[in-house]
């Protein structure tokens, strides 16, 4: 494994070895990179020979974890050529991959090539904390951002916590079910549904009311947190679209197929 460090142009870059990553693909919303207790048998995982590993700014660091935009030059130069990968007996490099940490939290990132973070993974528990011990020994670095960004927006939604990554997922194919349901703008079929989530405050409903207040309402309540009647909720609401229905299908049939 080693400590190893290299000066490139007056920088010095600390590496890891051997690492295994979980690649997730255009995931803009870093709830969407999953942590390994969440990984799957059916994900793709493939082993970095070599990494540079990379002490960043928080702004920086939600920056790449929640934006599909371009990397910095400068980060994009100090990682370049910087990673390896073994097929075979052949070690292979690549452009443009790194592992980066705020102090608090870890994210590898992969460009396939260009200047945007196209894939993102999570370490394992045993690189995690190697990365940790290795952190007091590297600076800090900031670069400027190429292009807008607001980290607030991007503050840990506090509906999600305790959620496995299949909650999570379901609880995303609820919401955009919703979504569509609003825009139906069908006052009756706004009543029927929230009379199967909740029939007693569905018999306070009256049909004057505006349908975006009845609709804002009904999403206040399913937005929060996970239970049992969520997914009962969810199972009945995407049998009126079939892509949603599909999607619903597909995360029971994975269920069957996790890594634990």
């Amino acid at each position: 494994m080693g400590n190893r460090k290299v000066c490139l142009e007056g920088i010095f870059l600390q590496y890891l070895h051997d690492v295994w990553v979980n690649w997730f693909e255009q995931a803009k919303d870093g709830r969407d990179v999953y942590h390994y207790h969440e990984w799957h048998k059916s994900d793709t995982f493939e082993v970095l020979e070599q990494v540079p590993l990379l002490f960043v700014s928080d702004t920086l660091y939600s920056y790449i974890e929640n934006e599909l935009s371009p990397l910095p030059n400068e980060l994009i130069e100090r990682v370049e050529q910087q990673t390896f990968i073994r097929k075979g007996y052949r070690r292979i490099r690549i452009d443009y991959v790194g592992v980066i940490s705020d102090g608090r939290d870890i994210l590898a990132f992969h460009t396939d090539g260009g200047m945007i973070p196209q894939k993102k993974s999570r370490l394992i528990p045993r690189q995690e904390q190697d990365v940790y011990k290795k952190l007091p020994s590297l600076e800090r670095v900031d670069f400027s951002l190429p292009v807008e960004f607001d980290a607030s927006k991007y503050e840990f939604n506090r509906n999600t916590i305790g959620l496995t990554r299949r909650e999570r997922r379901l609880k995303q194919t609820l919401l955009r079910a919703l979504e569509r349901l609003k825009q139906t703008k069908n006052v009756s079929e706004m009543i029927y549904w929230f009379s199967e989530w909740d029939s007693r405050r569905a018999q306070t409903l009256s049909r004057d009311m505006p349908i975006e207040m009845m609709w804002q309402q009904l999403y206040k309540e399913v937005e929060a947190g996970w239970t049992k009647k969520h997914e009962e909720f969810c199972h009945e609401i995407v049998k009126v679209d079939p892509s949603l229905e599909a999607e619903w299908q597909r995360l029971q049939d994975e269920r069957k197929n996790k890594l634990y």
